[in-house]
């Protein structure tokens, strides 16, 4: 596909965009906080993909690129400022993030643990995570997007799954309490 869009064909660009703005918006809302900015990210990208076309060494692939342009254009953002007040008053109490399929299909407790287990990641653990299990990227992706060698985003993943098993494990285990109430439950 990215041989197709550096060569100009405007389906190819349009296939991206189709099977990519979802989760690229989701993406970039869960990176800044905000699903506008998000989203004005995330046309960015497909337009610097688009008009740049031209200069991309179409060995990778497009969602790849594409991710890390994105992730760029935040990055950047955020260092020069802080994301505007401006969004928070325009939009009253806008969400921090937009519900992921698997926000979907978890409820109770197990969501609000999930995700507060997911925020106690490091911030780059975190983002290969969100990139793996909700972007959808492969490793090779998510290092083209990263700027990261694939082993380091095996490291991240495998650290992130270890350390969310661990954060959630009495979900895992089956148990709805704590493993430390449960014995003191049964000691009487």
């Amino acid at each position: 596909m990215l041989q197709r869009i550096c060569q100009g064909d405007e389906a190819a660009l349009q296939e991206l965009l189709d099977q990519q703005w979802e989760p690229l918006v989701r993406h970039l809302t869960s990176m800044c906080g905000y699903q506008d900015a998000a989203k004005d990210a995330a046309q960015e990208a497909f337009v610097r993909l688009w008009s740049r076309r031209g200069e991309w060494n179409p060995t990778g692939t497009a969602q790849g690129l594409l991710y890390r342009i994105a992730r760029n254009l935040v990055l950047d953002s955020q260092k020069g400022k802080r994301v505007r007040e401006a969004y928070a008053s325009d939009e009253g109490n806008a969400p921090t993030s937009i519900p992921t399929p698997l926000d979907e299909a978890v409820a109770g407790s197990l969501q609000q643990d999930f995700e507060q287990a997911l925020a106690t990641l490091p911030p780059r653990r975190r983002e290969v995570f969100r990139l793996s299990r909700f972007g959808g990227l492969s490793h090779n992706e998510i290092a083209t997007a990263m700027d990261m060698s694939r082993r380091t985003v095996a490291n991240h993943m495998s650290l992130a799954l270890n350390d969310l098993r661990t954060l959630l494990h009495h979900h895992i285990s089956g148990s709805p309490e704590a493993p430390s109430d449960s014995r003191e439950a049964h000691d009487g």
